[in-house]
């Protein structure tokens, strides 16, 4: 569509100036209907159409149209183009099944009897005539040619408003030409078109003559040539009217020409001519139909008796000669059986006397070895007797031991669980105990990956941040976060990983080795890192997000590497989450990291004008709380296919190890992207190969 707005309407003529009203109006959302049209063009509501000729319409027509200005003071419509009801029925695959569907069950539909757009299969329309039958749909008009045109080359309008489920309409390309055109007339109209084309010929007999020349009597078939077809053609036109009307003279033209100039009588006689054509079809067709009965009739009943008499002669003589042959085949078929008993029975004699004296031997040699049988069965009933009683007494033993053994467990399982307890408050008996907030709604990893993509605070990359910083530290990693919105993404991660609450720890330079970050140096107490390592692992495990912060104030170089090593060896539960952040960069510490640690830059991952309503999508009633579960096992198909995308020499072994399970963990969380979630991964590991090779 161009900048300047269209417009939709109706074709309306009176008083001799013909008029298109207003409908709908073309908006920057789509198409809409015009609630006031008198307000947009006073007066009527309606604009003045002067292209009727190049544009022929009838009344109630569609068309789009441009506004400009007109004589009077009126609009006027400019650039009118034609456009048709559209109705979809692309479930029909070919133009016959449309014709089908068209002429018999038709189409239901709000819509008006006359020209419409119909789609079919992927690429294809036509436009049809379509009438209103009897139980009101609408079904195609017996006798049309149908125009076939190409889908695309056009514009589908759907304007809301005009009806209860809205209306679509098609406008055409400006140059759109029909690919094809087919003649759906039914073969019973032609046929009258036919013979009422001969009617008014004058040469009748001599096309009855070209019948019979022509035609095929073992098929009753007519056979003709282009010759025969151009003379057919020429004898169709030269017909009784158009010779008279060429021999009037000149004055019955003008009086002709008079009459017909008077509406009422053309009206008039364009009734009378119709009436006595159709009188004429209907005596010429009956009188047709009888000839034609009487003849194949008569034709029916001869063939019929020639047909009968042949047969009956024809099965006497065949009944004769099969009698003969069965008699004959049945004479030499007793005989040969006869041959074929006598011999199979001396075989048969001879086997059974040999089988009969092999059988005997056998009953012999049995009778023996069941007398042995009985005996041994005697002594193993014996042996049975005694194992049973020996079993009664093992069983009973062994209940005693299984009832002492389960109350033994129970015992132990209260005490490991007294001694957890008691752990737990001597750790925390001289700093304040961590205290979750309760538990929100709980998600699964699928889910978390669905509620990142639905996010309202979250920019396109700052998703995408989200779902690797999750899958970096459920692969066993402890990703470094830094940049100026590194906390308001930390906000946003704990109201969708850990119910809106992480637990802190701040990093000084007395953390050296990985005990420290477990137990405060010097006073021996615990860290709120250990309360949150006890509650992921508490008979109710919580879903836990670690954060260390400013690691570059500590000496990291020393204890990440062994927390790392802890976590990719699945030391911790997969619930217990931990990572780090970075406020100075440009330290000693901090450069070091870069060398072998993951790190995240957090830049334009939150949407500024979003932050206004970040109360509302941070409240409690939006947190949730991850269910990683257990660690997913990693076909052998599943890691093949990762490592085909990783191209080769970027990453060294243990890299690759950790990049193809970090790949794997992703995959859960959005299998749709994971392909593009996959190799930014392995992007990261090789820029951290990269940055350890440059170092080295």
């Amino acid at each position: 569509m161009s900048k300047i707005p269209w417009y939709l309407g109706q074709f309306d003529r009176r008083n001799y100036q013909s008029y298109l009203k207003a409908i709908a109006q073309e908006m920057p959302d789509g198409w809409r209907t015009i609630e006031n049209p008198k307000k947009l063009f006073p007066r009527t509501g309606e604009v003045e159409f002067n292209e009727a000729d190049a544009l022929p319409l009838r009344k109630g027509e569609w068309a789009a149209f441009h506004v400009g200005p007109g004589i009077r003071n009126r609009a006027q419509a400019k650039h009118a183009r034609r456009i048709y009801p559209y109705y979809d029925l692309s479930s029909c695959q070919s133009l016959l099944e449309t014709r089908r569907e068209l002429s018999f069950d038709g189409i239901t539909t709000d819509g008006a009897p006359g020209l419409w757009a119909i789609r079919f299969g992927v690429d294809g329309l036509i436009l049809a005539n379509l009438v209103e039958s009897k139980s009101g749909c609408l079904i195609l008009n017996k006798s049309q040619n149908v125009y076939e045109y190409d889908f695309h080359g056009g514009v589908v309008i759907s304007v809301s408003g005009i009806s209860e489920i809205g209306k679509s309409f098609y406008m055409p390309d400006v140059d759109a030409a029909p690919s094809c055109i087919h003649d759906w007339t039914p073969d019973k109209q032609y046929i009258e078109n036919v013979i009422q084309l001969l009617s008014c010929a004058e040469s009748t007999a001599a096309i009855t003559s070209w019948f019979r020349v022509h035609t095929n009597e073992q098929n009753g078939k007519l056979t003709s040539g282009v010759d025969d077809l151009l003379a057919a053609a020429q004898t169709l036109r030269a017909g009784e009217l158009a010779k008279k009307l060429e021999e009037e003279d000149s004055l019955t033209r003008q009086f002709t020409e008079a009459v017909l100039k008077d509406q009422h009588i053309a009206h008039l006689l364009d009734q009378q001519v119709q009436k006595i054509a159709e009188e004429e079809r209907v005596a010429l067709r009956a009188e047709q139909y009888k000839l034609l009965d009487k003849e194949f009739s008569t034709e029916r009943l001869q063939r019929r008796e020639v047909i009968e008499t042949e047969m009956s002669v024809f099965e006497k003589k065949r009944k004769c000669e099969l009698e003969e042959e069965i008699a004959q085949l049945r004479q030499l078929e007793e005989e040969k059986l006869q041959i074929d008993f006598e011999k199979k029975q001396a075989d048969l004699e001879r086997t059974l006397q040999q089988e009969k004296e092999y059988l005997e031997s056998e009953i012999s040699r049995l009778k023996d070895a069941c007398a042995d049988l009985c005996a041994q069965n005697e002594n193993q009933h014996q042996i049975l007797s005694s194992l049973s009683n020996e079993r009664e007494v093992c069983l009973a033993s062994l209940t005693d031991v299984e009832g002492r053994t389960a109350q033994a467990k129970i015992e132990l399982e209260k005490m490991d669980i007294a001694i957890a307890e008691k752990a737990r408050r001597v750790a925390y008996s001289v700093i304040p105990e961590v205290r979750l907030p309760a538990q929100a709604r709980v998600v699964s990893c699928e889910e978390f990956g669905h509620s990142v993509r639905e996010n309202k605070l979250l920019t396109p990359d700052g998703k995408i941040l989200m779902t690797q910083f999750l899958a970096l530290m459920l692969a066993g990693e402890c990703p470094l976060l830094y940049g100026p919105e590194t906390q308001d993404f930390l906000a946003i991660a704990e109201s969708l990983i850990s119910s809106g609450r992480s637990i802190r720890l701040v990093a000084d330079p007395t953390m050296i080795s990985s005990g420290d970050l477990w137990v405060r140096a010097g006073n021996h107490l615990a860290t709120p890192l250990y309360q949150g390592l006890l509650l992921s692992e508490s008979s109710y495990p919580r879903t836990i997000l670690a954060v260390i912060e400013r690691v570059e104030c500590s000496a990291a170089r020393f204890w990440l590497p062994a927390l790392k090593d802890q976590l990719h060896g699945g030391d911790f539960p997969r619930c217990f989450m931990i990572c780090g952040t970075i406020e100075n960069e440009d330290c000693e510490e901090a450069e070091k990291m870069k060398e072998k640690h993951i790190r995240l830059k957090l830049e334009n991952v939150v949407i500024q004008n979003a932050i206004a309503l970040s109360p509302l999508h941070l409240s409690p009633e939006n947190y949730s709380e991850l269910a990683p579960g257990a660690a997913p096992l990693t076909e052998i198909q599943d890691k093949l296919a990762i490592a085909n995308k990783m191209s080769s020499g970027r990453l060294n072994l243990a890299n690759t190890l950790q990049a193809m399970r970090t790949a794997h963990e992703v995959g859960l969380l959005d299998d749709d992207n994971k392909v593009m979630l996959q190799k930014r991964l392995v992007d990261l590991y090789a820029y951290l190969q990269n940055n350890e090779q440059c170092a080295q």
